[in-house]
């Protein structure tokens, strides 16, 4: 254990301990707990480590980005819940998930790994009570018996293993390729992806996930932002020590095609902004594992870290994103009408950015490509569909943006690469970007069929009470 990982750690148990028992000032150093604890990581980051926890580039990135999202969020819910009782408990408790999901980035065996995930699923379920106020509201009873099933088959597999051939020892690194091998490795890997489902709230019905929309949106900020995206790293450390199974990657892939189809349509069938995000963070999960499922862990890892800054921001605007939208709506349309011909051209302009940047790289790069080069032709097309100001400027912004990405995942490789599972299964290039086309193909097909969708059942419902108000006015 390197002492800047135990220093992180315990500098962010301490500043829950003063938030939970302190006044609105004991919360402002409660809140400098964090930025400490990200110094203090940041330096001893150099060091490589070794014991129960180790400060490798992926572990380090990822708990920095906790750290990022947890002082965003906390400073947020001081605010919020400046001078009420609860806030010393919701803020104490935000602490105390940061400093799981950091062990939790940061462990080097099964016993740490285990150990800190549990630990952030209790941590999360104290959270959800603070915010809700009693162990008996839905959200919380919902997301109990979700982590009790995941984490119970992530318990039982890994103490099964114990005893299975091939298996050392709960305290051998993950980083070890013949830790986990044989029935132990598959049994191991199998309950981590099921943890790993149950923790993303991948369900279209009783997802934990989309319940907190009930939470203060402090609370939602944080974990949709810090918490559910955190089976990428379990499968990544497990695919590690362990190699990946072609059936069990088949199988996890089918969850996560089938769950964003099911989803798709249902996104803005809310009327609730926090409904629609809390929708979206499933899907995003379902699109992450399905990358780590098809061989890309390295573009997953990505898409979790600008997942998580960007779906924390949105929860914490969102207060003032429903005024926003309806004054656009309100606004009278400007801009010109741009032709077939100019549109049909920004669109290939744009998959060939995609073909060139992809080609070029190769790899995540080319994989990534394949999924947003398509995406951001198909946004062109859309906002062209209507009057638009600076089409130019739109088009240019797209196709940078996939150069950015692209970059980004370039760099992401040169730092990461030796972190990543070597020589694993991996599907073709464009298999994610089929996945992800086949379901938006689908989803469109269904609501150009007229079939009675989520989405059109509540435009009707909003219609209706529209119509009821006019008439008692």
């Amino acid at each position: 254990m390197t002492a800047s990982t135990f220093s992180t750690i315990a500098v962010l148990l301490a500043g829950s301990l003063v938030a939970l028992w302190g006044g609105q000032r004991s919360r402002i150093v409660a809140l400098a707990s964090m930025p400490v604890a990200l110094a203090t990581l940041l330096i001893g980051s150099a060091s490589s480590g070794g014991g129960w926890w180790s400060t490798d580039r992926v572990g380090v990135i990822l708990a920095s980005v906790a750290l990022v999202i947890g002082l965003c969020a906390c400073r947020f819910a001081m605010v919020q819940f400046a001078g009420e009782r609860r806030g010393g408990a919701i803020m104490a408790a935000s602490i105390l998930v940061v400093a799981s999901v950091v062990a939790t980035d940061l462990a080097t065996n099964q016993a740490t790994l285990i150990g800190a995930w549990v630990a952030t699923s209790l941590a999360t379920i104290v959270l959800l009570v603070s915010g809700a106020g009693t162990w008996r509201a839905g959200v919380v009873r919902r997301a109990a018996v979700s982590f009790a099933i995941a984490d119970g088959i992530l318990v039982a597999a890994v103490l099964g293993a114990l005893a299975a051939p091939g298996h050392i020892g709960l305290l051998t690194p993950l980083t070890s390729r013949s830790g986990l091998q044989g029935i132990a490795g598959a049994m191991v890997l199998s309950a981590a992806a099921l943890a790993s489902i149950g923790r993303a709230g991948l369900s279209t019905r009783s997802s934990w996930v989309t319940a907190t929309v009930a939470t203060p949106t402090s609370v939602s900020a944080l974990l949709h932002a810090g918490v559910v995206n955190a089976g990428a790293l379990l499968l990544l450390r497990f695919e590690v020590a362990t190699g990946s199974r072609w059936w069990l990657a088949a199988a996890l892939g089918l969850v996560c095609a089938g769950t964003l189809l099911a989803l798709a349509p249902r996104i803005h069938a809310r009327v609730d902004l926090k409904g629609q995000l809390a929708a979206s963070t499933v899907a995003q999960m379902a699109f992450m594992l399905l990358a780590v499922a098809l061989g890309w862990p390295l573009l997953a890892l990505t898409h979790l870290v600008g997942h998580g800054l960007y779906k924390a921001g949105r929860f914490m605007a969102s207060g003032g994103a429903t005024e926003a939208r309806a004054r656009l709506r309100r606004r009278a349309p400007r801009g010109m009408t741009i032709a077939r011909v100019p549109r049909l051209a920004g669109a290939i302009g744009l998959l060939l950015t995609a073909a060139i940047f992809g080609i070029a790289a190769g790899g995540d790069v080319l994989a990534a490509m394949g999924v947003f080069g398509p995406a951001a032709a198909v946004v062109w097309w859309t906002r062209t569909s209507k009057p638009i100001d600076g089409a130019l400027v739109s088009v240019a912004g797209l196709a940078g943006g996939l150069a950015l990405y692209g970059g980004i995942l370039v760099a992401a490789s040169a730092m990461l690469g030796g972190s990543m599972p070597a020589g694993l299964l991996q599907a073709p290039w464009w298999s994610l970007g089929a996945c992800v086309g086949l379901v938006a193909g689908l989803t469109a097909s269904r609501r150009a069929a007229g079939r009675p969708t989520p989405s059109s059942v509540s435009q009707l419902t909003q219609q209706r009470t529209i119509q009821v108000e006019e008439v008692a006015a």
